[in-house]
């Protein structure tokens, strides 16, 4: 018989024992599945981040490099040398932010629409706090922008004089800006970053690279032409002498430059033109450059200081828009070489009586001496005439030497070549006393140039003018310079701007020595003063006075108050005043050399911190 057993795998404990094993294995399993897929995760959040955080410095470098391509735009680039960012600075009213190049064309010719100011919407996205928005994702905010000298110390626009070197081309200041970007991503997550980039701000040619600029040539560039685009070209602007003054004083008498706060200055060259009322035409855009004295005090003909050693305004800078430029001048007074002899007394003194009208001109009658002479008027003919030290030629027997005398090979003489169409005299004088009330003191240029030479320097009181009804003035009466004038008769015709404006136009004359603008030229080299009263007529001559003080008074109804050059140590404006100069022109107007017109442009950046 057969017996058969059936297996059945073995104890119960055992097989609960495998159960366990495979449940942690699978456990386990799971576990690492699990980790592996978090790990996953975490790393696709990270780079999420990570990638925003990435766009939102992207947005930042945008921001900075917008900032940067629209102050350099030509139109904006004088906001890059503001010294602030604020409304009152950054502003399409500040003319002290307007690009004077930007009233040229690129072959130096003026736009006769003047000058552009900045443009409103590009100053809304580059002011501190400015929020541009690129996209519904993107946006930056202008954080901040700071104006820094090369030392990194910042400045103000009060700072007037280390803006005027800037503006001359010798400094390079920097300009820092600080831009937060930011970006929104899904689920409206945010990432910001910070950046802040330094530029410096390099003083460049208008209309053109670098190159040689005023003062000693400096060049921040590999061009070494010289600017070409000018104000000045040997001709006109006022000259303010000394440095040191606070831009709203009413510095008379404190020996401080360019002053008065009263009202704004308006100062327009030759290309203003005048309607027939009087009131400003065509083409008057201010003059918005002017020269100041760079060089040594003991220099000949120098006067007083280094403007670039203060601070030289004009006025309240904020509302007239003009600044200065140090230059040298290369000019010299006429000597006094009278072939006569030393006048006695050797430096006479004019006066005018109350309510007196005369005239100081040219006076030949054919039978007594001629020459300059301080005349009367009797309708139509001078009368009374006598020199300026008070003698009378008709009746003198042994006078002492005239104090006018003809300068040597200047007489009259239409046949010369070139032809001289004008006598020229230098007259040594002390002092022009008008009395007042009611003396009038009348120029008269029609046949004869006229330099007052007032050259004692031990003299420190009024040179010429006065407060009050005084007025000094200028005629001109010659219309045919073919013809020689009458030597008795009178003028009345008052030298206007246009008159004034006049050129030399006989043929050969070229116009260099005989312009109306250069017949009437005052010189002083003491520390006296001139008090100018420009009422009904204005005052129309140059005035040399390197070391002398000048009150200018306006009012009146005359316009402009005073036309001509100004050198001078200290002017003084009293009033709503006027003043026309020259900006271009040829040789021969004194002080020149022109004043080159620059701007600037943000270049080589660095990074200065980026989070």
């Amino acid at each position: 018989m057969l017996r058969s057993r059936q297996r059945g795998g073995g104890s119960l404990a055992e097989r609960g024992y495998a159960l366990a094993v495979a449940l942690i294995a699978s456990f386990v399993l799971l576990l690492g599945v699990a980790a592996l897929a978090s790990r996953g995760q975490l790393g696709f959040i990270g780079q999420a981040f990570q990638t925003q955080n990435r766009q939102a410095r992207d947005v930042a470098e945008a921001g900075i490099a917008e900032f940067a391509s629209v102050l350099n735009k030509e139109a904006n680039r004088y906001m890059l040398i503001a010294g602030d960012d604020s409304s009152s600075v950054w502003s399409t009213t500040n003319p002290s932010v307007v690009n004077p190049c930007t009233g040229y064309n690129s072959d130096g010719s003026k736009i006769s629409a003047g000058p552009s100011t900045p443009s409103s919407v590009d100053i809304s996205r580059l002011r501190s706090g400015s929020v541009v928005t690129i996209d519904a994702n993107r946006s930056y905010v202008v954080e901040e922008v700071e104006f820094l000298k090369e030392d990194r110390t910042p400045y103000t626009p009060s700072d007037v004089s280390y803006i005027s070197t800037v503006q001359a081309g010798v400094n390079r200041p920097l300009i820092r800006v600080t831009v937060v970007g930011q970006f929104i991503g899904p689920g409206n997550r945010s990432s910001t970053s910070r950046i802040s980039r330094e530029f410096e701000v390099v003083p460049k040619c208008c209309k053109r690279s670098f190159g040689r600029n005023t003062i000693g040539g400096v060049n921040w560039g590999r061009d070494s032409r010289a600017c070409e685009i000018a104000i000045g070209d040997n001709d006109g602007v006022i000259v303010g002498m000394n440095g040191g003054t606070n831009p709203n004083n009413a510095c008379k008498d404190a020996d401080a430059g360019i002053c008065g706060s009263k009202n704004q200055k308006e100062i327009y060259d030759e290309n203003c033109t005048l309607n027939a009322d009087g009131t400003l035409g065509s083409g008057c855009q201010q003059v918005n450059q002017l020269l100041c004295w760079e060089g040594s005090s003991s220099a000949p003909d120098a006067g007083a200081q280094d403007c670039a050693d203060g601070n030289v305004a004009l006025g309240n800078p904020a509302t007239t828009g003009i600044s200065f430029v140090p230059a040298i001048f290369d000019f010299t007074f006429p000597t006094y070489s009278n072939p006569a002899g030393t006048p006695s007394p050797q430096y006479p003194t004019i006066t005018i009586p109350n309510n007196a009208t005369r005239h100081i001109t040219y006076y030949n009658n054919g039978t007594d001496p001629a020459g300059i002479r301080i005349c009367e008027v009797s309708g139509s003919t001078y009368t009374n005439c006598r020199r300026l030290d008070g003698v009378d030629p008709a009746t003198a027997i042994t006078p002492p030497p005239d104090p006018c005398y003809q300068v040597s090979g200047r007489d009259l003489d239409l046949t010369a070549s070139p032809p001289r169409p004008y006598h020229t005299y230098n007259c040594q004088v002390q002092n022009i006393v008008l009395s007042n009330p009611g003396s009038t003191l009348r120029f008269d240029t029609t046949a004869a140039q006229i330099n007052m030479l007032m050259y004692n320097t031990a003299y420190t009181g009024l040179y010429l003018g006065g407060a009050g009804s005084r007025e000094i003035s200028r005629v001109h009466c010659r219309t045919d310079l073919s013809a020689v004038p009458s030597g008795t008769a009178s003028c009345g015709t008052t030298v206007t701007w246009d008159i004034f404006k006049e050129d030399c136009t006989l043929t050969g004359c070229e116009g260099i020595e005989y312009d109306v603008r250069r017949l009437l030229n005052v010189y002083a080299n003491g520390t006296g003063s001139f008090d100018l009263n420009g009422t009904a007529a204005g005052v129309a001559f140059n005035l040399y006075a390197p070391f002398a003080s000048v009150e200018l008074r306006g009012g009146g109804g005359a316009v402009p108050n005073f036309m001509g050059r100004l050198w001078v140590d200290e002017l003084y404006i009293n009033g709503n005043a006027k003043i026309f100069t020259f900006s271009s022109g040829a040789d021969g107007d004194g002080p020149g050399g022109g004043i080159p017109l620059v701007d600037f442009i943000a270049r080589s950046f660095t990074q200065a911190s980026g989070f």
